[in-house]
C-alpha cells in the first residue's frame, strides 16, 4: 500500500479569473475615485525631515556605478 499522499492542483477557470479581474477592477476604481476626491494630506515638518533623513540613509547605502565619461562629450547649452 502506498501512503502518499495525492494533492489536486487546481487550474483557474475562465469565469474564476474573469471575475477577480473584475474584483480587481472595482478596488482600482475605488481607490481612484478616493484619490481623486479627498482633501491632501497634511504632513507635518517634523514627519517631513524625518522621511527626508530616511530617503537620504537609503539613497547613501545604494551602490551606484558610473562610468567615467571623456569632458569632450559632455554638451553644454
Amino acid at each position: 500500500m502506498n501512503n502518499k499522499s495525492s494533492q489536486t492542483v487546481r487550474t483557474p477557470q475562465a469565469k474564476d479569473l474573469s471575475s477577480a479581474t473584475t474584483i480587481a477592477t472595482s478596488k482600482v476604481e475605488v481607490l481612484a475615485k478616493l484619490y481623486l476626491e479627498s482633501e491632501p494630506a497634511e504632513i507635518s515638518e517634523a514627519t517631513i525631515a524625518e522621511l527626508c533623513d530616511w530617503l537620504w540613509t537609503e539613497f547613501q547605502s545604494t551602490y551606484i556605478f558610473l562610468r567615467h565619461a571623456p569632458i569632450s562629450k559632455i554638451v553644454f547649452p
